[in-house]
């Protein structure tokens, strides 16, 4: 009897070690929706996710002003981001301010 695909496809990935990798860009792709929602595309330029790692999301602001209004959502960021995925994936949102230039890089 054939197994299928769906059923085989997240043993896989777990054997083969790449579910961070396969969590962390659900959660990437799930913070850009959200910062998209709040803020549309000009936020989604100010506000970079750099990476995901331990529970933690961490962002790159362009600037204090775009800092501030990531912060004040946070919270709501965090909950749209593990309620979406189906799993506390994000415990905090880090962030960063850096300057556009170093943005580029």
């Amino acid at each position: 009897m054939f197994k299928q695909l769906k059923d085989l496809l997240p043993r896989e990935i777990n054997k083969q070690g790449y579910a961070k990798e396969f969590a962390a860009l659900g959660v990437i792709n799930e913070y850009k929706k959200w910062c998209i929602e709040n803020f549309g595309e000009d936020g989604l330029k100010e506000l970079k996710a750099r990476y995901y790692k331990n529970k933690a999301l961490y962002i790159d602001a362009a600037n204090a002003m775009w800092a501030q209004q990531l912060s004040m959502r946070q919270s709501n960021c965090e909950e749209y981001i593990n309620k979406n995925i189906g799993k506390p994936l994000v415990k905090k949102v880090l962030i960063t301010i850096v300057n556009n230039a170093d943005q580029s890089a």
